[in-house]
């Protein structure tokens, strides 16, 4: 009579090679979700930054007040700060100091864009053990190297595409 049943090698033949394929799929799949949080900052800020365009063309000046801007966001704001949005769980956006100063700041992956009255985005890794974070900011403003101010900032005229 044959036995049908797996042996030992077998079937740590077969972990292995499950290993080796989580190994190596695992780190491709952070990278997406990364990527994915990365483009809801994105997108957020760029919905900032129209709203406030918007409400210029209508009044002929810039607004502090979020309440202002024609913006429907999910969750209620949790600050008492009237230019503080938050805009999920993990994301934040926001008018800082100067009233065309927009910034988004992910505390989920560390990292915080800007776009400054000038016309200039800012890109700040603030996990600077997050070798990823670097290089979504890069691809972004189509850098190769940080800024002079910070190793983790990176400064641009516009956004490209991850």
């Amino acid at each position: 009579m044959k036995n049908k049943a797996f042996t030992l090698v077998e079937l740590l033949v077969a972990i292995l090679i499950i290993a080796v394929l989580t190994a190596i799929a695992y780190p491709q799949y952070k990278k997406v979700v990364l990527k994915t949080q990365f483009s809801e900052t994105i997108t957020a800020l760029k919905t900032l930054i129209d709203a406030q365009n918007r409400y210029y063309l209508t009044n002929g000046t810039y607004t502090n007040d979020r309440d202002s801007l024609d913006i429907e966001y999910p969750l209620s704001n949790t600050h008492t700060a009237k230019y503080h949005i938050q805009v999920s769980k993990d994301l934040y956006c926001g008018i800082e100091g100067a009233q065309n100063n927009f910034y988004c700041w992910n505390t989920k992956i560390g990292i915080e864009l800007m776009y400054f009255h000038y016309g200039e985005y800012w890109c700040t890794n603030h996990k600077s053990n997050n070798y990823y974070n670097d290089e979504l900011c890069k691809k972004l403003l189509n850098k190769s190297e940080a800024s002079s101010s910070s190793s983790h900032t990176y400064k641009g005229k516009r956004l490209y595409n991850l």
